[in-house]
């Protein structure tokens, strides 16, 4: 042929370069070391020998504040100290961060406040549209006033699903008992299953 389609190696014509080499103006050039492929000499996009690529090189085991994806190393998001499951999936926050579904924000959302304790962000209860802490509401969603920081007509503090005036479903670390959530359950009942049922 006069003209190669796409790159020379070892004196012919391709129409691709193979594993282990990389396109280089007319040619297809050696990969180094432990490259599987790669995108210029010293840059790898994969590994060979199971080992994985993170950024531009091939090592063993993930760095800190990165994760295995198939055979790469990716970066925690930069809010993240550890992640798993997804780069955005925080194991803890850094400072100025919190918890909220697994991911790291720098404020709580609407209708949820700050737990300075586990420096997380926890639901308000029914009904409140803003709050301060659970049972200390705010505002309510229908507009009604909060008596004693408690929406008139919910199911009171740490409820977090409210159906015909009884609590349904609590916030963590409290358990149904009479229709309204409780940190414990009265003499005579144990906890199962996240209500409080007679012995």
């Amino acid at each position: 042929v006069d003209t190669c389609p796409y790159a020379i190696i070892q004196g012919k014509c391709t129409d691709n370069c193979p594993a282990e080499f990389y396109y280089s103006g007319s040619t297809c050039v050696p990969c180094e070391g432990q490259c599987l492929t790669c995108s210029s000499q010293n840059k790898c996009d994969t590994c060979k020998n199971n080992l994985l690529a993170y950024k531009g090189q091939c090592i063993t085991v993930c760095p800190t504040n990165s994760m295995k994806i198939g055979q790469h190393c990716v970066d925690c998001d930069p809010s993240c100290i550890g992640c798993s499951v997804s780069p955005s999936a925080c194991h803890t926050c850094k400072n100025g961060y919190y918890n909220f579904q697994e991911k790291c924000v720098q404020q709580c959302p609407i209708k949820h406040y700050l737990n300075v304790r586990t420096s997380s962000c926890q639901p308000c209860d029914f009904g409140c549209s803003s709050c301060l802490g659970a049972g200390n509401c705010n505002s309510c969603e229908d507009g009604s006033s909060t008596i004693n920081g408690v929406c008139a007509g919910s199911c009171g503090a740490n409820c977090l699903r409210c159906e015909n005036k009884a609590c349904t479903v609590c916030s963590d670390g409290y358990i149904i008992s009479g229709g309204s959530c409780q940190n414990f359950c009265p003499p005579g009942s144990t906890s199962s299953n996240g209500k409080c049922v007679c012995n």
